[in-house]
């Protein structure tokens, strides 16, 4: 406007946010559940047990925040009757959502059209899966949480699928078998060798009492 007979330019470079290059992963946790026996015995027929935690998964976003509509969690089993009905995602002991676990293909869909969690940028949030267990019998059967698809949003709304897998470890389910309980702290006493042992393969032994 005020440059005269001067000509005067100015090259505008449009580039993409980091909200456009957002990525999500998706992996089991470093401290996931392991396998182990679940007697479900209690309610009146005593075949049920609530809230049993059976995965620990990761999700990190990458490069900017993510928002978390949609999760799928496929619980699938091999043995007896026994069946996993209704499953809750827990963000450290907030419970963030519960569905009941489809009959006919074993998923659970956790969706919110607005927001079911946020992860922050370049942060990693860790959650639960819990489930409850019905028409537990004295025949074992062996069940299976895996992390399906999952769908967030980035700030402009753009669709974000995470990449990577998360699965559980394999649970055995019974109405019956033993239930222990730790009573009292254990005791571990330290006992020195003679100072004559000449086998060379330890200088002291550790005796443990779990009651």
């Amino acid at each position: 406007q005020y440059a005269g007979s001067t000509s005067v330019t100015q090259n505008i470079t449009i580039s993409t946010t980091l909200a456009d290059s957002a990525t999500m992963s998706l992996s089991t946790n470093s401290s996931n559940y392991k396998t182990t026996e679940v007697v479900a015995s209690n309610g009146s027929e005593e075949d049920e047990l609530d809230k049993v935690a059976f995965l620990a998964f990761d999700l990190k976003a990458n490069k900017a925040d993510l928002t978390v509509t949609d999760l799928a969690v496929r619980f699938s089993q091999s043995g007896s009757t026994a069946t996993a009905t209704t499953a809750y995602l827990y963000d450290g002991s907030t419970l963030v959502s519960t569905e009941t676990i489809d009959s006919n293909t074993g998923i659970a869909s956790f969706t919110d059209s607005n927001e079911l969690f946020s992860v922050s940028k370049d942060s990693t949030k860790t959650l639960t899966v819990k489930v409850d267990i019905r028409d537990a019998n004295g025949t074992a059967a062996t069940m299976v949480a895996t992390v399906g698809t999952i769908t967030a949003e980035n700030s402009e709304g753009s669709t974000v699928s995470a990449t990577g897998s998360a699965q559980g470890e394999g649970f055995i389910v019974k109405n019956v078998g033993p239930v222990f309980t730790l009573v009292g702290t254990p005791t571990v006493t330290r006992t020195a060798l003679s100072s004559n042992d000449t086998s060379g393969i330890a200088t002291s032994t550790l005796t443990a009492i779990f009651n």
